[in-house]
């Protein structure tokens, strides 16, 4: 029996073993066919790429500097409405004008070159290129806006879960800053943009900065309340000596509190927002199903009674 036993045992473990090395050696394959299907440069090819990246690189920043505003306090505001934006480059405002301002010149540049070629013969079309660079000018601002707000409603939405999943990791046995650490690397498929900003409040925290001082500084980064909550929150517990595990569990309830209600609002407001559409393209499509057929049997009959 003994001797079946390790007979079926090593039977399991060869099987085990050469099925792991087959699909090994099949995974090597199929990346080395993947590679062999990328497009390959030459090396003079190659080395125009990096030359143009380089110069994209350079000269963005150098444009966007003659352009940003000669006032401190507009400058400031600017590189918060990035930062808000998930822009932290050092150049993020110099960069952002400069293309800001190259991409609205393109259609100008595009009908005054149509116009001068004789494609557009008239100034309106010549006009309306120009316009349309105009409105994409305005347009990269309420652009930045929305990203702002897009990002915002994506953190406050993972924040939740990851403060549950923060209390679960404490109360497992965890340190704060080990739960956080956790967290992050749990949260990498689920909610990336958050688990990016808990790696740069894992980072801060290794550099010697407190866990409050790091979620001040994400707040200020996204722009969330619930950031600056959690750090007034996680401050009181540590200099109170207060349960960390049921002090984070009540907020992490309240949280989805307000999640509940901010979808509840949303819900309210698409009532509302349904009434527009259905005013302008629903009613007065079923008036025309409905009074149509009336409509042109009336004008038959008075038609019939003015040729008497």
């Amino acid at each position: 029996m003994i001797n079946l036993l390790l007979l079926a045992a090593g039977t399991a473990s060869l099987t085990t073993a050469i099925s792991q090395l087959v699909f090994f050696r099949n995974q090597e394959r199929v990346l080395r066919r993947v590679q062999d299907l990328r497009p390959r440069l030459a090396p003079s090819d190659r080395e125009l790429i990096v030359r143009l990246n380089r110069l994209v690189r350079e000269s963005l920043p150098k444009m966007g500097e003659t352009l940003a505003p000669a006032d401190r306090e507009n400058r400031s505001k600017l590189a918060l409405r990035l930062i808000h934006a998930g822009f932290y480059g050092p150049n993020a405002v110099a960069i952002y004008l400069s293309c800001r301002l190259l991409v609205s010149l393109v259609p100008a540049l595009v009908g005054i070159l149509l116009y001068l070629t004789g494609v557009l013969t008239t100034q309106r079309a010549l006009m309306n290129c120009v316009a349309v660079g105009l409105l994409i000018f305005v347009g990269m601002g309420h652009w930045l806006d929305r990203r702002k707000q897009q990002r915002q409603r994506v953190v406050q939405k993972g924040l939740a879960d990851a403060v549950d999943l923060i209390v679960i990791c404490v109360s497992g046995g965890l340190g704060l800053n080990a739960a956080v650490q956790r967290v992050t690397d749990e949260l990498e498929t689920s909610h990336p943009l958050l688990a990016r900003e808990l790696r740069i409040i894992e980072r801060e925290i290794q550099l010697g900065s407190s866990l409050p001082e790091a979620l001040l500084r994400f707040a200020e980064r996204t722009d969330v309340s619930e950031g600056r909550s959690l750090s007034s929150v996680i401050s009181v517990a540590e200099r109170f000596g207060s349960s960390i595990c049921h002090t984070l569990e009540s907020f992490a309830s309240e949280l989805r509190v307000r999640r509940k209600q901010a979808a509840e609002k949303l819900a309210r407001k698409a009532a509302v927002k349904v009434l527009i559409p259905t005013l302008l393209f629903i009613f007065p499509s079923i008036f025309v199903v409905i009074l149509g057929p009336a409509a042109i049997r009336i004008y038959g009959i008075l038609g019939g009674l003015v040729h008497r």
